[in-house]
């Protein structure tokens, strides 16, 4: 049985991206973020365990970096 390996020259790079590069579009502003919003994410992300007590309970935020 043979261990030969074989180069794959498939990119995901396309010229336009590669054109791109080092080019700074219009910046985007998003809606602003509030805490249930961090809360829904936490509970979503970590469903079903309980979310880290850093995204839902600020008091112990504030103690954290």
């Amino acid at each position: 049985m043979s261990t030969e390996t074989t180069a794959v020259s498939a990119t995901l790079i396309t010229p336009a991206l590669k054109d791109s590069l080092n080019v700074w579009s219009a910046p985007e502003i998003s809606h602003p973020v509030d805490r249930s919003d961090l809360r829904k994410w936490a509970i979503a992300v970590y469903w079903p365990e309980v979310p880290p007590k850093l995204f839902w309970e600020e008091e112990y935020a504030k103690t954290t970096k």
